[in-house]
């Protein structure tokens, strides 16, 4: 059976890919099969399964999620959750942080409630991938951050803001650092752009950050 779904979602989003967007009834049929997607990435308990299913969604969301926020905002939930980024995987985990930065881009203010445990999830990740070595882990950790500096800078505050510069400068000082420099630069270069200096300014120097 798993096998069967493995075609099945990797067809799926390979229409995704290709679907123009006058397309109306094929966008349509794509966006209504998200929940289906998600009841794989729920039900699933093989790595590989979840990782191909959480990159159907991806695609679809990516492409037309506007569409129909309600069926990404459902996703985004059991995204976030711990059948997807919450798993123990790697691969999982990626394609889960590059995942939600998609759905981000579509449900914006919608996101927040779901952000308690993605910060905490990610900000747990970017640590283990700094201890680790691991660049994939680390880029699609940026990844989601950025997005949310994009499109929610006013949730950078406070200790947010404070962690995420810590781990900067971490990323920088890291084994990492060259791996994910165009990764880490974006955090800075979005954090310039999103966020006042008076907001900025005092967090720099209030955990001895300095830009690369």
């Amino acid at each position: 059976v798993d096998d069967i779904r493995q075609v099945v979602l990797a067809t799926i989003t390979a229409q995704a890919e290709q679907v123009k967007p006058a397309d109306a009834d094929a966008k349509s049929a794509l966006v209504d099969f998200v929940p289906h997607v998600i009841f794989v990435v729920q039900s699933s308990a093989s790595p590989t399964l979840k990782t191909t299913a959480i990159a159907c969604a991806d695609q679809i969301s990516d492409r037309f999620g506007k569409s129909d926020t309600s069926k990404i905002n459902d996703a985004a939930r059991i995204i976030s959750g711990p059948d997807a980024l919450g798993q123990s995987d790697n691969a999982v985990r990626v394609m889960s942080l590059l995942c939600l930065a998609s759905m981000l881009d579509v449900l914006r203010d919608d996101f927040i409630p779901f952000l308690p445990d993605v910060f905490s999830r990610t900000f747990e990740y970017m640590r283990l991938s700094i201890e680790e070595s691991n660049a994939s882990l680390h880029n699609a950790s940026f990844a989601l951050v950025n997005a949310i500096v994009e499109h929610l800078p006013f949730i950078f505050a406070g200790d947010t803001l404070d962690t995420s510069l810590q781990l900067a400068q971490a990323s920088a000082a890291s084994e990492l650092s060259i791996d994910v420099q165009s990764s880490r630069s974006q955090f800075y270069q979005m954090l310039t752009e999103k966020l006042s200096p008076a907001e900025l300014f005092p967090a720099l120097t209030r955990n001895g950050s300095k830009f690369e």
